[in-house]
């Protein structure tokens, strides 16, 4: 087995958890920002 190869890989599989994690945060700060205005709003008016 390459050594470097194997790096590669390692390294293209730690940057897509890092980018799946960061969309899967950004998804439910969202969702959860859009649920805090709505009840926000429905609290005000």
């Amino acid at each position: 087995m390459d050594g470097s190869l194997m790096g590669e890989d390692f390294t293209l599989a730690i940057t897509a958890c890092w980018v799946i994690s960061a969309l899967c945060l950004g998804a439910i700060a969202a969702w959860a920002v859009a649920r805090y205005r709505k009840v926000s709003g429905n609290d005000h008016d």
